[in-house]
């Protein structure tokens, strides 16, 4: 996590395997003897990012997932926690004042929405569209920002690409847990 004043931007392409319900112990132990990996992955996807960016300056065009990070200092900056607005991306957005938020902190709060979400009806709901868009079978990408407020408020900013919560579509792309 930054300060108000610096940035921390990560993309990953989305796994079919983003659903949390019901994880083995192992895997749980598989994920935290996967440190060194995700550590030279962050600094893959770092490099790669910028690496765009840097070529995208080039051509006088806008840096990848930079309103994601922009958001997430925003929310910083005012200590206020609202959607974007922004078109063309889903957005789950996500604060917390405590000192150790992890990256799966917001991620595992979107999802206990599934409590409250009914298949035998599929469609979107406030009290679930968090999780819906977590496991929207259609979106293919991700990207975070995360931003630490004046007040140590952490604000955490996630983008889905394409984005889900299409009405019409949620039988479709919201399947039951395995």
């Amino acid at each position: 996590m930054r300060n108000q004043s610096s940035k921390r931007v990560s993309f990953a392409e989305k796994r079919d395997d983003s659903n949390f319900e019901g994880q083995s112990e192992a895997h749980d132990k598989q994920l935290t003897s996967n440190d060194e990996e995700d550590r030279q992955f962050n600094t893959f996807s770092q490099q790669c990012l910028q690496a765009h960016n840097y070529y995208r300056r080039k051509h006088g065009v806008a840096s990848l997932w930079h309103k994601i990070e922009n958001w997430a200092n925003t929310l910083a900056a005012r200590n206020t926690f609202v959607h974007s607005g922004t078109q063309g991306y889903g957005e789950n957005i996500y604060a917390s004042t405590s000192t150790s938020v992890t990256g799966r902190d917001p991620v595992d709060l979107f999802y206990a929405e599934i409590k409250y979400y009914n298949y035998d009806a599929p469609g979107f709901s406030k009290a679930t569209g968090h999780f819906t868009q977590v496991v929207w079978k259609s979106s293919k990408s991700i990207g975070v920002g995360v931003a630490k407020g004046r007040y140590g408020t952490t604000f955490v900013v996630v983008n889905y690409y394409p984005p889900g919560n299409y009405k019409g579509q949620f039988s479709a792309n919201v399947p039951r847990p395995r």
